[in-house]
């Protein structure tokens, strides 16, 4: 049987360094792509090279499929002004 990236699993939320936790419905801005919506999270299988993938729904270019750790999302605020999640926004 052939391994692929069709063994991915569906997933409901994923932690990201420098991002926090990642649900379906966050806003996101990318520095190419920009302004976007999480669609899915999925789990790759451990033979495949990348291990998590972010489904982002972009306004400008539409649905594009993210590697988590390579991705460079930044949370989208209310002011369309882009954070980056760290420990002082969760209170640690």
């Amino acid at each position: 049987m052939k391994k692929s990236l069709r063994d991915a699993v569906a997933i409901e939320s994923l932690e990201v360094p420098g991002l926090g936790l990642v649900t379906k419905g966050l806003k996101v801005r990318h520095p190419k792509f920009g302004a976007g919506t999480v669609v899915a999270l999925f789990r790759f299988p451990p033979y495949c090279p990348m291990r998590h993938s972010i489904g982002v729904q972009f306004e400008s270019v539409g649905y594009t499929a993210l590697a988590s750790e390579y991705a460079k999302l930044q949370l989208e605020s209310p002011d369309r002004k882009s954070t980056r999640l760290n420990s002082s926004h969760l209170g640690i």
